[in-house]
């Protein structure tokens, strides 16, 4: 008897804390959005790892869940839901079974706003962008409480944005009618008066001259006011990195004038900074790259910029001076020189480079640049040994409709590059260069955990032949971006002593499937095909190349930093097992 009280004893705080461990089922809901906002509202769902003491512990978990599930399904408008649950043992497992009796979907029959002592209708003065249709609300939809309150917010923004930012929404009435099955909704809004920006009052001002400040503020003195305006120049603030906080707010009430008092409070950031960072792959060992930079020449927002990048393969020093707004807002005047040296298996090439170019935004997506570019280049332990002086003129556009350019979850982006080149030590060298790039990305689930990432790039190079190409300028794959695990820099045709030649036409695509483990973790698997031809323009015959590898991702606060290892699929005599690449961002 004493045996089997001592091992009672001793066992009994094995059952006190380990709990009972549950699954949950739900059944008789079909709605999946309404679905998953009641497994999100759910600390029956969400408190799994963390077991109740008993069954009866876990019955008082489940009854105290049911009222905050119910007004989830409310908010998809099932206003006569009820939930009922069942506790089963199966071998050994505690089942919870939730019964979810959804009722008919209430529709929303009406949604007036009153603007005059809320007993009578008007139209609001100036001011025709606001019908249901821009609120988002669908009379004769299902009653989504988030609509109804999204609809709130809509309405009191576009006020603000026809100059009526006083406007206040006094009382609401939601009448869910349980007989007909309706939602019927009024607001009775103050618009308040018409108002005109006042006088800016700005504060937190140190080393930033006012006058470029004052090409920054999008509205001008007694204007009819507009919150859109407002938003674009807080925007503008906040892009030209030499703020940590910008604060835009207005009045409470009109002046005497008949005006807004505006109120702009800013926090200036250090204007001058050092950057270090390191690199790692396995065709180029370590490399380091340091820059400095002063983002307020002369209290006026200009930048100059010192940047050198050292590897046992490339290095580079870059001076560059960018003056803002340029002539309009969003646009930039760039001067540059480069000093560079690369030393890959085809070639040694040293480059001295000017360039003067024009970068200007078309919206917050494209991007335009302009430039004119002189390169001295000497070639060396080549095929094709020479000195040039080449004049360029590269255009460049960009469209790139996603959120994070360092980790695209959805949407795409195209960008295209063109360089016509004329030598001018080399009257007969002359070409065109250009490359398209079209990347997309498509979400699997809800949370983009899952995505796939395809990338397409084709190039091209008119105009001169190959044999009189400058080596640096040909397309040579099987770097990070091209056939990754191939030798960098040597897919190309090969001559007859099994050298690359490099080729005037490219294409390669790109697969990679990204998964989101955690917070912090992530993994990708990744296909690549590539093919360079001498032909002027991108083929589909000739030898394709193929490869495929994985990679690790650790997301930090601005993006993931990659690990990525790639094996050629198709190797040649001089072609590694594997390559492996380090650096911050997504591949593409």
């Amino acid at each position: 008897m004493s045996r089997w009280l001592f091992i009672t004893i001793l066992s009994l705080p094995i059952f006190l804390f380990s709990g009972v461990k549950y699954k949950v089922n739900f059944l008789g809901l079909e709605n999946k959005q309404a679905l998953s906002a009641l497994k999100a509202s759910s600390d029956l769902l969400n408190l799994q790892k963390r077991p109740p003491a008993s069954v009866n512990s876990l019955r008082y978990r489940i009854d105290s869940d049911v009222p905050t599930m119910i007004k989830a399904l409310q908010a998809f408008g099932y206003y006569d839901a009820s939930i009922s649950s069942m506790i089963e043992n199966e071998k050994n497992k505690v089942i919870v079974t939730i019964f979810v009796h959804a009722g008919p979907q209430y529709e929303l029959e009406t949604f007036e706003f009153y603007t005059l002592k809320c007993k009578e209708k008007k139209e609001i003065p100036q001011c025709p962008d606001i019908t249901l249709e821009t609120l988002g609300i669908v009379l004769g939809g299902p009653a989504y409480t988030r609509s109804i309150l999204d609809s709130q917010d809509i309405l009191l923004r576009k006020l603000a944005n026809c100059g009526y930012p006083l406007a206040a929404i006094t009382s609401k009435d939601i009448l869910v009618d349980n007989a007909e099955k309706k939602v019927r909704v009024h607001l009775c809004i103050d618009i308040g008066k018409l108002s005109r920006f006042g006088p800016l009052t700005i504060s937190g001002l140190k080393d930033v001259d006012t006058k470029y400040l004052a090409r920054k503020v999008q509205w001008k003195e007694g204007e009819i006011y507009n919150e859109e305006l407002v938003e674009e120049t807080q925007r503008l603030l906040i892009d030209t990195d030499l703020f940590s906080s910008v604060l835009i707010s207005h009045a409470p009430k009109l002046d005497a004038a008949g005006q807004l008092p505006m109120k702009l409070q800013l926090s200036e950031t250090k204007h001058k900074s050092v950057s270090l960072g390191a690199s790692f792959a396995t065709m180029d060992g370590f490399g380091a790259v340091i820059s400095w930079e002063n983002r307020n020449v002369f209290n006026m927002g200009q930048r100059f910029n010192v940047n050198a990048n050292i590897s046992r393969i490339y290095s580079a020093g870059t001076m560059s001076y960018t003056i803002p707004d340029f002539l309009r807002m969003d646009q930039f005047y760039i001067m540059q020189a480069t000093l560079s040296r690369e030393h890959v298996t085809p070639y040694l090439a040293e480059t001295l480079a000017f360039e003067n170019r024009v970068d200007r935004k078309i919206r917050t997506e494209e991007l335009v640049n302009v430039g004119v570019r002189v390169e001295y280049i000497d070639v060396r332990r080549s095929i094709r040994n020479q000195k040039y002086t080449l004049l360029a003129l590269p255009i460049f556009y960009q469209f790139a409709h996603v959120e994070n350019i360092l980790n695209p979850l959805s949407g795409l982006v195209l960008a295209y590059l063109a360089t016509p080149y004329q030598a001018i030590t080399h009257k007969k060298i002359s070409f065109i260069r250009q490359t398209l790039t079209l990347s997309t990305y498509l979400p699997f689930d809800p949370s983009n955990r899952v995505v796939l990432a395809l990338r397409a790039q084709a190039g091209s190079i008119v105009g001169t032949g190959l044999n009189s190409l400058p080596m640096n300028k040909r397309f040579l794959g099987g770097s990070d971006e091209e056939l990754r695990g191939y030798k960098f820099k040597t897919v190309s045709p090969l001559n007859s002593l099994g050298n690359p030649t490099g080729g005037r036409g490219a294409l390669y695509g790109t697969a990679e499937l990204r998964l989101r483990l955690t917070e912090k973790i992530g993994l990708i698997g990744f296909y690549d095909i590539g093919n360079v031809t001498e032909k002027p323009y991108p083929v589909l015959e000739g030898r394709w190349l193929r490869s495929a590898g994985v990679g690790l991702r650790y997301f930090l606060f601005f993006g993931p930093l990659r690990v990525d290892v790639g094996f050629p699929i198709d190797p040649r005599p001089f072609d590694p097992f594997y390559r492996t690449y380090i650096s911050i961002g997504q591949t593409f």
